[in-house]
């Protein structure tokens, strides 16, 4: 025990000092940009018997045995390139309302550049058939296009909040592709597809985006090196999956007016009887129509036209002493007149007559619009002939 005690004493003792890294170039939030030199170097000091010795410095390969400050080497290897797109829709639920019929309907996708390097991005844009927040799609879009945000990629990335000036607008955003987008900035991408006419209330159409990491400029496919790392060589490594690709999926709600529209008839005087009145000859007849808004937008440019029996004739001044047509939307009524030939007091309600057949119309301002769930009274007189 004694004896071993001494020998350990004897012995050398050394302390080893890590060199610091180097690393040439700037780092990112991404992480430091391919292709920079990483280099560092370990000293070694030691003394035996007490006696301190000259510094041993390190190599690699073989390493290195010769004292001395200026001796060994430093270990290098470089950054390899690391390609991280982040890919997804900005809204928590489907573009709503959608019309039928309606042309160039956007869906919006936030793209930022998560990886050490620029990167050109290429996308692709389908229609989904899988459920999207829950909903299957009922029908496919039409004429599915994509197109880039013009304005700069910016550098405020940390959530897909889109600047107020960072906005779809036809014919400006018209680039399909992006040549290079830097670490750590992002912009916006943007679905643009038209609705089917036939397309009903509550139904929704799901589309895909797809954005694809290529060279920047060139746009040429990357090829990522899935073998042992090369400590010299900027290896490439797709962070997402074996073909640099994302994917993100958005949906469109259809959201339109769907009206009920209920006509109906009742006999207000025949002037013979004093109750149970009859349609008779000189009897005057009340109309109802009723539209009833079952959907999930607003009406706007309504309009009624009804061609009236011919064994009829518009009674006038029917309502309030001198007007013809009664509007009634919740408890409100309003009254306009139905002057025939146009509508020349522009308050929505006129006749026409052509080959006999005397049509009268209401519209706006008179009807000027029905609400989602709303509905509208329209009642307007005639006498049988």
């Amino acid at each position: 025990m004694f004896s071993s005690f001494k020998q350990f004493k004897r012995t050398s003792v050394a302390c080893v000092a890590i060199g610091s890294i180097f690393v040439s170039g700037h780092a990112l939030a991404a992480g430091t940009a391919p292709g920079q030199n990483v280099d560092n170097i370990a000293s070694v000091n030691y003394s035996v018997g007490g006696v301190p010795q000259t510094v041993i410095r390190s190599a690699p390969g073989a390493g290195n045995s010769t004292p001395g400050a200026l001796g060994g080497a430093t270990t290098r290897f470089v950054v390899d390139r690391k390609v991280d797109l982040h890919l997804v829709e900005v809204s928590t639920g489907p573009t709503s309302p959608v019309i039928p019929g309606s042309l160039n309907q956007v869906t919006t996708f936030f793209l930022r550049n998560d990886g050490n390097d620029t990167q050109g991005v290429q996308f692709t844009a389908a229609d989904f058939g899988a459920a999207v927040f829950g909903d299957a799609p009922n029908f496919p879009m039409g004429n599915i296009r994509y197109f880039v945000e013009s304005t700069a990629p910016t550098a405020s990335c940390t959530v897909a909040t889109q600047p107020a000036l960072m906005q779809f607008t036809l014919g400006t955003d018209s680039a399909a592709t992006i040549a290079a987008l830097a670490p750590d900035t992002c912009t916006w991408v943007y679905i643009v597809a038209d609705t089917p006419a036939d397309s009903e209330n509550g139904e929704f159409s799901n589309v895909e985006l797809t954005a694809t990491a290529r060279a920047p400029n060139t746009l040429v496919a990357l090829l990522a090196n899935t073998g042992a790392d090369q400590p010299l060589v900027v290896d490439v490594v797709f962070a997402d999956d074996v073909n640099a690709t994302v994917f993100a999926q958005d949906q469109y709600e259809i959201a339109t007016a769907a009206f009920t529209v209920t006509k109906g008839s009742a006999v207000i005087d025949d002037y013979v009887s004093t109750s149970n009145f009859k349609a008779i000859p000189n009897a005057l007849m009340e109309y109802t129509i009723t539209l009833a808004n079952n959907g999930g937008a607003q009406a706007d440019t309504v309009q009624i036209a009804d061609a009236l029996p011919t064994q009829t004739a518009f009674s006038v001044n029917a309502y309030n002493g001198n007007a013809d047509v009664r509007i009634q939307v919740g408890a409100t009524s309003t009254y306009c007149v139905a002057e025939l030939g146009g509508d020349s007091n522009l308050d929505g309600c006129h006749r026409t007559l052509l080959s006999g057949v005397t049509t009268l119309t209401v519209r706006n301002p008179a009807i000027p619009s029905v609400p989602a769930a709303g509905s509208v009274i329209v009642n307007f007189r005639v006498t049988i002939l």
